[in-house]
């Protein structure tokens, strides 16, 4: 199965540029869906990412900056849980899509697509993974654009 299909042949899409948003068999889940900020914070850098394990402490980090809530590991597990929800809503086999291992959360590549190949190349050419870029660029307010590069 493509990194791109689901079960059954349907298509799936990630957007990360603009508003975070999935699209599934045409139908776009827009941001509006997500477990809020955060959930959509979380979402973003795991496909950023692109299928690396992401250790517990550097998405906490990368959450809630040198200000986690005191119950940071419980409020990472319930934005993963609802985060699954929303995967299992649109046919997406969740705990395989949104996997857990070793105190990390991944989202394998196989299971939901990178954004456009033209981030891919121009993360490549940059040098870097931009799953902290795109975080804390999301988290500074205004922010409406993930950056890619």
């Amino acid at each position: 199965m493509s990194a791109s299909e689901r079960q059954g042949g349907s298509k799936l899409k990630v957007f990360l540029a603009g508003r975070v948003a999935l699209e599934a068999d045409g139908t776009v889940i827009g941001e509006e869906r997500f477990p809020g900020r955060q959930g959509r914070l979380l979402f973003a850098y795991l496909v950023a990412e692109q299928g690396r394990p992401v250790p517990r402490d550097e998405l906490a980090e990368a959450l809630w900056g040198e200000e986690p809530p005191a119950t940071r590991d419980k409020a990472l597990t319930v934005l993963v849980s609802k985060l699954r929800g929303l995967l299992a809503d649109q046919g997406i086999d969740a705990g395989g899509a949104l996997t857990s291992a070793f105190g990390c959360y991944r989202l394998p590549r196989d299971r939901v697509p990178a954004p456009d190949g033209g981030a891919r190349r121009r993360r490549q050419s940059s040098g870097g993974t931009p799953g902290v870029r795109a975080v804390q660029a999301a988290a500074r307010g205004g922010a409406r654009r993930l950056p890619l590069a």
